[in-house]
């Protein structure tokens, strides 16, 4: 008599808030996830390097696969410097993305121009995120966008988006490459919208 097991791994959801780092090297990409099993994904890591492979396309994406996440509720582009815009158009054609934030200030590169290009004849939506915007709130869950405002804030740099987690009475900071200015730099607290 000859008996057959079949073995079929199903990822159970879990009701856990987590936070998900990739090991990306001098890049940013940073994974969120909801207890309500939602995903929002902070940067997209660094471009391929003479016509190498993205990190989103050979990390990120690999990773989301292989947990069985399809779709992100939030795509948030903190700037368009290569290490932490580099994988967009990758994530772009392989996950599904319900909304994308992106910041206003770029500087005219190749990969921002690239970037605004396939969004444009992809007619991808997206929204420029601006002051202080709450993105999702559920069930004791928030996130917020924070655009960096002030006179003293000068630099590419330090008007990087700054995303502000909130779950129960634990706040998480992502700061992209932004100090302490874009914090303050209106001489307002975080979570205090600009008059």
């Amino acid at each position: 008599m000859l008996i057959l097991f079949t073995l079929t791994f199903i990822t159970i959801p879990n009701k856990n808030a987590e936070v998900i780092f990739f090991s990306l090297g001098n890049a940013d990409a940073v994974l969120l996830k909801s207890p309500n099993n939602e995903y929002f994904l902070i940067d997209t890591g660094r471009s391929g390097y003479l016509n190498s492979s993205s990190q989103a396309k050979n990390i990120i994406i690999k990773y989301l696969r292989d947990k069985g996440i399809k779709d992100i509720n939030s795509l948030i582009l903190t700037h368009f410097d290569s290490d932490h815009a580099g994988g967009t158009i990758d994530i772009l054609k392989n996950i599904k993305v319900q909304n994308l934030y992106i910041t206003e200030t770029y500087e005219n590169t190749m990969l921002s121009n690239n970037i605004k290009e396939y969004l444009d004849s992809n007619k991808i939506n997206y929204e420029i995120a601006e002051n202080i915007e709450e993105i999702y709130n559920k069930d004791n869950y928030i996130i917020t966008i924070i655009e960096p405002v002030g006179e003293l804030i000068k630099s590419e740099n330090q008007k990087s988006l700054i995303v502000h987690c909130k779950y129960k009475d634990k706040n998480l900071l992502f700061m992209a490459d932004g100090d302490i200015l874009c914090v303050t730099g209106n001489g307002n607290p975080i979570g205090e919208k600009k008059k």
